[in-house]
């Protein structure tokens, strides 16, 4: 388990310094797709809670370090995902194109409703997703449409990113 987290958080470095670097001077890009978290739902969906809540912590304190969000937030908000989609491991044939779609639009709201409960609970300091706004909604189809070549990607490198039973 320990070789996947490391993979996990070098390759969550990665994307993360892809999205702040060269996607977000985009102009065409009102709102960026959330790589890290499909990196979360990927490893959580392939090998299960454990490594799906530490995968989650840890590529969420890079995207912290990496953000202007407070720290912490999305440490949190991906360890409560990498638990949800965790408890879905060994259930459904995700090596589709259509299963990936839906998992990473249901990330998105789980994603947004999250924030929107932690605004609730500790304020101002906590940017929440306005659902009416054209940026939202384009976040939401960029994750959708992401997640299927991310996971098509990601499992090009079964050695890396699942955990090999002996």
């Amino acid at each position: 388990m320990r070789k996947v987290i490391l993979w996990t958080v070098a390759a969550a470095f990665l994307l993360g310094v892809f999205e702040t670097a060269i996607l977000s001077h985009i102009q065409l890009l009102p709102a960026l797709p959330d790589l890290i978290l499909l990196l979360v739902v990927y490893i959580a969906l392939y090998n299960g809670t454990v490594p799906g809540i530490t995968a989650g912590f840890f590529s969420g304190l890079i995207f912290d370090f990496l953000s202007l969000a407070p720290m912490g937030l999305h440490s949190f908000v991906f360890t409560v995902l990498g638990f949800l989609y965790g408890m879905l491991y060994g259930k459904y044939n995700v090596r589709r194109f259509f299963f990936p779609l839906i998992l990473g639009l249901s990330a998105t709201f789980l994603k947004a409703g999250m924030l929107f409960v932690l605004h609730v609970l500790f304020g101002q300091s906590i940017q929440v997703y306005n659902l009416f706004a054209v940026s939202f909604w384009i976040e939401v189809a960029e994750n959708a449409l992401c997640a299927p070549p991310l996971f098509i990607l990601f499992g090009l490198f079964p050695n890396v990113f699942e955990i090999r039973e002996r």
